[in-house]
């Protein structure tokens, strides 16, 4: 929601805290979610309100920015992973994302599955990544 008169924006989950963007959802399309965060750059708002943590009201531009380039970050330390071929279990014990699963772990390791899963099938797609069977590698590291 925008209020354009005051520019202050309400972003929901587009929380731009260190732990997101969070996209956990098997519902959720990495592209569409940078999508959307940068129709909200170009809103230019003042002032960003979250459903996770405190107003930000300086640097709004830089911290959308910023949230949008942890999807390239993680594509790269998954690249950065895969010089030898992995499972997506051995991915998820690497922990590459959460860095750590604390209880539940069961829910953390979930949600870093369905996150990797998303990285995967987008590098995959971008020809960064072969599939063999159930392993991932990226031979051109």
């Amino acid at each position: 929601f925008y209020c354009e008169r005051e520019g202050v924006l309400f972003a929901g989950d587009i929380d731009l805290t260190s732990s997101g963007p969070w996209y956990g959802n098997p519902a959720s399309n990495i592209e569409d979610f940078k999508a959307s965060i940068k129709k909200l750059i170009e809103i230019k708002p003042r002032i960003v309100l979250t459903g996770h943590g405190e107003p930000i009201k300086e640097g709004v531009t830089k911290a959308f920015e910023r949230y949008l380039q942890v999807f390239d970050e993680r594509d790269q330390m998954i690249l950065r992973l895969l010089t030898e071929p992995k499972t997506l279990e051995e991915l998820i014990d690497e922990k590459p994302i959460y860095r750590r699963h604390p209880k539940p772990v069961i829910i953390y390791r979930l949600y870093e599955g369905i996150l990797l899963e998303k990285h995967l099938q987008r590098l995959l797609e971008k020809g960064l990544l072969i599939k063999e069977g159930d392993t991932y590698w990226n031979p051109w590291a």
